[in-house]
């Protein structure tokens, strides 16, 4: 429950819970205050939390005490997840023939015989537990080995570096992944 003196705060416009949350989402970020200032609402939280506020009288008179709901939540919290995506490849788990696949085509086009830890395919994933299924990774040619080589929260670095990968792969083969259709 919200204290009634920071649900009345006197000069200003009423804060609201949704308000309350995004200035506790904000302090969370901040705990240091660089951007409450000019924020009522953020400027409470960081002097109560952080004791920043100039002269403790003003914690001591009780304005601040009922806050404790606002320390709680900070503390049990969860920040918003930064999603990584991830640039992996599929390597041959063990020597033997591995299917050819090309664009345009959902079946393979043809077989090319691979050694152990040979890329079969470069690829990007958001989530990667789900992005294969270990029948699909066992039983495509020989098998294959799921490799983690870059991870990144932004997209356009796990792109480039995907594409880094196959163009880089082409130029010393003369020709893509067996498991890579075209370079993104």
């Amino acid at each position: 429950m919200l204290h009634e003196n920071y649900t009345s705060w006197p000069s200003g416009p009423k804060l609201t819970t949704a308000s309350l949350q995004k200035d506790l989402n904000i302090f969370l970020e901040d705990p240091l205050g660089e951007k409450a200032l000019g924020n009522p609402a953020l400027s409470m939280m960081t002097a109560g939390f952080t004791s920043k506020l100039k002269g403790a009288d003003a914690v001591r008179t009780g304005f601040f005490k009922n806050l404790f709901p606002f320390k709680e939540a900070a503390a049990t919290a969860v920040k918003p997840e930064v999603r990584q995506m991830e640039q992996y490849a599929l390597r041959a788990a063990k020597d033997g023939l591995y299917p050819i696949m090309e664009r345009g085509s959902k079946e393979a086009v043809g077989e090319m015989f691979l050694k152990t830890g040979e890329v079969w395919k470069f690829g990007t994933t958001i989530n990667p537990a789900s992005r294969y299924s270990g029948s699909f990774l066992r039983n495509t040619g020989s098998g294959l080995n799921y490799v983690t080589e870059f991870k990144s929260s932004l997209f356009k670095d796990v792109l480039q570096m995907e594409k880094t990968r196959i163009t880089d792969f082409r130029t010393l083969n003369g020709f893509l992944p067996a498991g890579n259709k075209m370079v993104k």
